[in-house]
């Protein structure tokens, strides 16, 4: 639970992203010899396009498609020489190099079809990364992966003295955010009393690359008591973008404003013995005007599973409220890592009276293999459970212990896939010894969603403004001979 409530300052910038979309990559180079092959072949090293004898020879296959990859990192860097190996439905595998535009081409391909990209020769996580069941012609495959932190420009120093109205309660609170279109920030304060003004510095950090020339800041300041009761408001706005800079913005004085009625807030687990047993947290966001968002609420154990809150009604228009709840197992005994979750976060919603129930769904049920289980690697591979209604997207990710390193993450609607169908990729066999498996469900999307060529259907599943149950789980296992 601890780890929750210290990501707040975290998830209040827009930065986490539930782990559930993150890729680690790397590259074999070889011959420029391009092929393709059957599913019985091992695939050979690939050229960065089609080949000749492919362009020239007529297309009497109505049912395949040409498929161009992207490849590219999270910045929309391309990502040059990267080995990408694609597998069809016919079992034929070919394998291409990507081009200085991070581009890969395959001609003739008959759908669904499998990629993967391989790792990269360096970086911090080495693992193979791998779609299985994808239709669409344009892919675009973002990884994650860099040398260090992402390039973004210096973080803008605001200062501002906050005269806060007396407080009346035990405990007050002050929370001063800033929010432009590309970046955020917030800090907060416990005060009692009628005390001077407070001195809080806000570092608006940034989330693009490079910012418009255009970009300004919002500062907004919120007070209230600990019981959320009764709040009070002040903006400053119009503060023009200077990064690296630090801004003094003088002493603001929040006025009172007006609060709904108390709204009732609840989470739910639909299993009784779930509901009653795992542990709960509750958090609350008010998504401000132009950008940023402040952390109005954090409730866990019993409040985690139900609460009421009044909330504020800013004097500026565009303000939303956001909920997300999380449910997390007890800890088990022994030494073998295990953990599962679940998270449902309900998007942007109006702010009104309306009650709010956030229900969370329980996820799949391995199957092989099984908590401290075994698996042959030379057996079936892996297969869970998946009875729920609807769409999922399932990230499994595989992790040898014995020799520390990753050694596939696969993204797949499916509820199993065999260790050939890896072969026939290129993925080594596992390794005997101790693994570690990691398995993260998404409602509601699909391979073809997270490989959109569109950054906002790519990005679907980690959009904090958008609804979305995930749930969570690992556990340790044995692979034998």
């Amino acid at each position: 639970m601890l780890i929750v409530k210290d990501l707040l300052p975290l998830l209040a910038r827009g930065v986490l992203c539930l782990a559930t979309f993150l890729f680690f990559p790397i590259l074999a180079c070889g011959e420029s010899e391009p092929g393709s092959s059957t599913a019985s072949e091992p695939p050979r090293r690939g050229s960065t396009g089609a080949t000749d004898s492919e362009r020239e020879v007529p297309n009497k296959e109505p049912d395949t498609i040409d498929v161009a990859v992207q490849v590219q990192t999270d910045d929309g860097e391309p990502i040059v020489g990267r080995t990408v190996v694609l597998l069809d439905a016919r079992g034929k595998t070919k394998e291409r190099l990507t081009d200085e535009g991070g581009l890969v081409h395959f001609l003739r391909i008959r759908p669904p079809y499998d990629v993967m990209i391989a790792p990269a020769p360096s970086g911090i996580m080495l693992v193979p990364t791998i779609f299985f069941g994808l239709t669409r012609r344009d892919p675009v495959i973002e990884l994650f992966e860099r040398d260090g932190s992402p390039v973004r420009p210096p973080a803008e120093t605001v200062r501002v003295a906050v005269a806060p109205p007396p407080c009346n309660a035990a405990s007050c609170f002050i929370t001063v955010a800033t929010g432009s279109t590309n970046g955020s920030g917030t800090t907060s304060f416990s005060y009692s009393g009628a005390p001077a003004p407070i001195v809080l510095t806000v570092e608006h950090e940034w989330h693009v690359a490079t910012l418009p020339k255009n970009e300004i800041v919002d500062v907004h300041v919120l007070t209230g008591d600990e019981g959320r009761t009764t709040y009070a408001y002040a903006r400053h706005a119009g503060l023009t973008a200077t990064p690296g800079e630090q801004r003094d913005i003088g002493t603001i004085a929040p006025v009172p404003i007006e609060a709904t009625a108390a709204v009732p807030i609840t989470t739910h687990v639909a299993k009784a013995d779930v509901d009653e047993a795992w542990n709960r947290t509750l958090l609350t966001w008010l998504d401000l005007p132009g950008g940023g968002a402040i952390a109005l609420s954090y409730r866990e154990g019993a409040e985690g599973k139900g609460t009421s809150l009044k909330l504020p009604l800013l004097p500026v228009p565009g303000a939303t409220l956001r909920v997300e709840a999380w449910a997390v197992h007890p800890p088990a005994d022994g030494t073998v890592p295990f953990h599962r979750s679940a998270h449902a976060r309900t998007g942007e919603r109006k702010i009104t009276t309306d009650p709010i129930d956030v229900n969370l769904i329980l996820g799949p049920e391995m199957i092989r293999p099984s908590l401290d289980g075994r698996i042959s690697r030379r057996g079936l591979g892996f297969e869970w459970t998946n009875e729920l209604p609807g769409t999922f997207l399932h990230q499994l990710t595989v992790s040898d212990l014995g020799h520390g390193r990753m050694r596939f993450r696969v993204f797949t609607n499916g509820t199993s896939f065999t260790l050939g169908r890896l072969e026939t990729l290129g993925i080594a066999k596992l390794k005997t010894g101790p693994h570690l498996l990691d398995l993260t469900t998404t409602e509601g999307l699909v391979a073809d969603d997270v490989t959109s060529p569109d950054d906002r259907q790519r990005r679907r599943g980690v959009d904090a403004t958008r609804s979305a149950r995930v749930t969570y789980q690992r556990l340790g296992f044995n692979v034998m001979p």
